[in-house]
């Protein structure tokens, strides 16, 4: 029957059997591969859009906890600060040469959105005394922060030696919403 045909119609049967096989090959193989494919690189897509969220996660959690720490812990109250600040000085100076000379009243600020309480202590001793202590309120102390020191020479008239004081100014701001 072949021997019948004429080279055209042999060459059309050729193609017409090429697209059949490339047909089945598509459908068998090809197709599935290129849905794999295409699956694989959405699911990459996500998996990158997840982890740049993660990663925005913890950095806004980074972000949260250095804002906490500034504005410093909600929850205590004025004279917790206080309370806190005077036995963390204590402990500080025991066994160094510094005093403790006045702890006056806190000064309260408020606003619609923050309150700013503000505590003072006033000590005495050796200006690097003096430094580590202001050095260790800014590093260990976590329920204020240290927004000041002012040193002031005064001359004792009992001993008529020069004292040095340092009167340490230490805010702490909650956020009242």
């Amino acid at each position: 029957m072949l021997r019948k045909l004429t080279y055209q119609h042999k060459f059309i049967a050729l193609m017409v059997g090429v697209f059949v096989l490339g047909l089945l090959f598509w459908r068998g193989s090809l197709k599935s591969t290129f849905e794999l494919m295409n699956k694989s690189k959405e699911l990459e897509k996500k998996i990158q859009r997840d982890n740049v969220s993660s990663s925005q996660l913890a950095e806004m959690k980074k972000e949260d906890e250095i804002l906490s720490a500034y504005l410093g812990a909600a929850d205590l109250m004025k004279e917790d600060v206080k309370n806190s600040m005077i036995n963390e000085v204590l402990d500080y100076c025991e066994g160094k040469r510094i005093e403790i000379i006045e702890v006056p009243e806190s000064h309260v600020f408020q606003e619609e959105e923050h309150k700013i309480v503000t505590n003072r202590i006033k000590v005495k001793g050796a200006f690097i005394d003096l430094m580590l202590l202001n050095h260790h309120l800014e590093q260990e102390f976590k329920e204020a922060n240290v927004s000041g020191v002012n040193f002031e020479m005064e001359k004792d008239k009992r001993t008529r030696k020069n004292e040095l004081y340092a009167e340490i100014y230490l805010q702490n701001i909650t956020q009242l919403n």
